[in-house]
């Protein structure tokens, strides 16, 4: 059975066939969830040989963030993975993936706190604060793909997304591992929004653990998947343009694997966007 949820988690969850159907206490540990709050009302379909889910992301209000979410939006289709445990997870279906082909150059440039540019890794540190590395603008519609690695006492890390030139406004895609939870956030926020994650989907982590993630950006409409095991869903609107690049809070992050790549148009059909109207 799957379900969207509307307690504090927000959460898109399923329930498997030998289990009961009655809602589980909330602080149950168990990850028996997809998606957060802004994937909703999805369906199960099937090819015969792959399964899938196909739920919207809704509009807000006004396209304004921090607004009232709207019922319907753009169609998001995830493919589902059973685990050998027998949990299920996500992951973004192949023939989306391979509409993002070539990477692009980029270069990282000096952001805030220290950082040490490898062969092949990235590593940032900012034990007592913020430290980020730009890795310049973004397209419209791209893939960001980064595999990140935290030390033990980091708050958290991840990818940045259209951050301004003076690093005073982003959207984070943050692993936090004190909070085992991949989380968007915003900064700077209006003067009376809520300072909380805008949107959390759990997720396992553990120092020195590698977390591969992908993000898709089109338009208002941003997809990540972490850890080949969970999405998170998300709207876009206050920031419309910037530049993308890595970043930790409080500790130590190691980045590798990187990449930017836009969609390939000549190889895109209508059913391969990100998304869909």
């Amino acid at each position: 059975m799957v379900s969207s949820l509307f307690h504090p988690h927000r959460a898109h969850g399923y329930s498997l066939p030998d289990e009961p159907i009655p809602f589980r206490p909330l602080d149950d540990p168990q990850n028996d969830t997809f998606d957060g709050r802004a994937f909703y009302a999805a369906k199960t379909a099937s090819d015969g040989q792959r399964r899938f889910l196909l739920g919207w992301i809704p509009t807000r209000d006004q396209e304004k963030d921090y607004h009232a979410w709207h019922w319907g939006g753009n169609l998001v289709v995830q493919e589902i993975i059973r685990e050998p445990d027998g949990t299920l997870s996500v992951r973004v279906p192949e023939t989306i993936d391979r509409v993002f082909g070539q990477p692009v150059p980029f270069r990282f440039t000096p952001g805030l706190g220290r950082y040490e540019i490898g062969p092949e890794s990235l590593l940032v540190s900012a034990p007592d604060g913020f430290g980020c590395a730009p890795a310049g603008s973004m397209p419209s519609l791209c893939k960001i793909e980064a595999v990140a690695e935290f030390s033990p006492n980091a708050r958290g890390c991840g990818i940045m997304l259209r951050a301004s030139g003076d690093l005073e406004s982003a959207c984070y895609i943050r692993l936090e591992p004190g909070r085992s939870r991949l989380v968007l956030g915003m900064w700077s926020r209006p003067g009376d929004a809520p300072r909380m994650a805008e949107l959390e989907s759990p997720l396992d982590l553990a120092p020195g653990k590698p977390v591969p993630l992908k993000v898709f950006v089109d338009g208002s409409v941003c997809e990540v998947y972490a850890a080949e095991k969970i999405a998170m869903s998300a709207r876009l609107y206050t920031f419309k343009k910037g530049d993308w690049g890595v970043f930790v809070n409080e500790g130590e992050a190691a980045f590798r694997e990187f990449h930017i790549k836009p969609a390939d148009t000549k190889r895109a059909a209508p059913a391969g966007r990100v998304a869909a109207s």
